[in-house]
């Protein structure tokens, strides 16, 4: 969730509330709220002069969630540091306002379902054997739903794993939990024998696009050009389609140079479905899997233009021109049409 980060809005434990403590109630426009923080601290026995740190958990609830007995009256009780930036949230239709905002709010996990996404009764069905568990999964890593009163003993002694212990784990870790799980007979029927095939197999083609390291709880806008379209390339494979032109864009980005052969065998597969891919790309290896390189030069940007090789890559890799000279600052479309 996009709310506000508290170590953001006290940034240093050392400091007391009469120091400070509290960032945003230190600027001059401000400076009201820190007078009523003085105040209704001195009233409630809060202690003004420790270091934020080394104040009690109670201590610290009252200033952040305001007096037990708030009732609505801002000149009566304190009000707290949440209620205070929801009455700024409330004008954020102010241009000041939305800056001062930005400087405290960052990505927390939300406090309802501690960042699962899902409802404690959703993650309450397990899944697997304790070892096929065991096996993916280190000690104290099982995730502990909220709204549940178990120790981290009773936790951990649970046969299987939730939804959300899986969407934390590697997908290469994902595909190994899947692959060893073994589901009693009476429960597999034709439905749930296609469910398991269709999980199986995509796990697979995310791993031989070499994302096996990626979890599934990963935040799209966090993922690289290439990996979004290594990802999409999954999807396509899954859905088995035929008679589409793909265009992607340099999709080897921020891939080892090892796994690249994953992604070349991946294209295939979709050329030889009955597909046309075209690929911008500049890695030798990719370039030269293609059935047809069309080679523009003879420089970058507005010194090229011009087409410098059309044909197929055996033709350059016959004539041995395919070097890193030939190959410097050119840009390639490598068109593998089926």
């Amino acid at each position: 969730m996009i709310g506000v980060d508290l170590g953001l809005v006290i940034p240093d434990a050392r400091k007391t509330l009469r120091e400070g403590a509290i960032k945003p109630m230190q600027t001059p426009a401000w400076k009201e709220c820190q007078d009523d923080l003085m105040r209704y601290a001195g009233k409630a026995a809060i202690r003004r002069d420790t270091p934020w740190g080394e104040l009690t958990d109670a201590e610290r609830d009252w200033v952040i969630n305001g007096s037990p007995d708030w009732n609505g009256k801002w000149q009566s009780h304190w009000y707290g540091v949440k209620r205070f930036f929801k009455y700024l949230e409330s004008k954020a239709y102010k241009m000041h306002i939305r800056v001062l905002l930005s400087k405290y709010r960052s990505y927390t996990p939300c406090e309802t379902c501690g960042g699962a996404r899902l409802k404690t009764e959703s993650l309450l069905w397990r899944l697997g054997s304790k070892e096929n568990a065991d096996s993916v999964l280190a000690a104290d890593q099982r995730f502990m739903p909220r709204g549940v009163h178990w120790s981290r003993e009773q936790l951990e002694a649970l046969s299987s794993l939730t939804v959300h212990d899986l969407m934390l784990m590697p997908i290469e870790r994902i595909r190994r939990f899947f692959d060893e799980i073994a589901l009693p007979s009476a429960l597999l029927d034709d439905a749930l024998k296609l469910l398991l095939a269709e999980v199986r197999t995509r796990l697979k083609y995310l791993c031989d696009f070499g994302l096996g390291y990626l979890t599934l709880d990963r935040q799209s806008r966090t993922l690289s050009g290439g990996e979004v379209q290594r990802i999409n390339l999954t999807t396509v494979l899954g859905t088995s389609l035929t008679k589409t032109l793909f265009v992607l864009d340099e999709p080897s980005i921020g891939l080892h140079p090892r796994d690249l052969n994953r992604i070349v065998e991946a294209m295939h597969r979709l050329r030889d479905a009955g597909n046309t891919l075209m690929v911008v790309e500049h890695d030798p290896s990719v370039m030269l899997a293609a059935d047809r390189l069309i080679d523009m030069g003879p420089g970058p940007g507005e010194r090229g233009g011009s087409i410098i090789f059309d044909g197929v890559p055996e033709t350059i890799r016959s004539s041995g021109t395919l070097t890193s000279e030939y190959l410097g600052g050119w840009r390639h479309v490598a068109d593998a049409a089926h």
